[in-house]
């Protein structure tokens, strides 16, 4: 399975990463062109933490982008 990234926006040490898995999951045998939404918080150059979100307008607020 492929990850295809669609959007990077970042705000201060919040990056917000729109993904999408284009194609069929053979493992799952099911359609997999969903999007999903990470919100990184960055220090010092490393990934602090990760939040997953299956909604986009919840990612951007979490990321402070809207």
């Amino acid at each position: 399975m492929t990850w295809d990234i669609e959007e990077l926006a970042a705000h201060g040490d919040q990056v917000m990463l729109v993904l999408h898995a284009p194609g069929l999951d053979q493992q799952r045998v099911r359609q997999a062109g969903d999007r999903n939404y990470l919100v990184l918080t960055v220090w010092q150059g490393q990934i602090a933490a990760m939040g997953a979100y299956g909604d986009g307008a919840e990612a951007s607020r979490s990321a402070g982008l809207g």
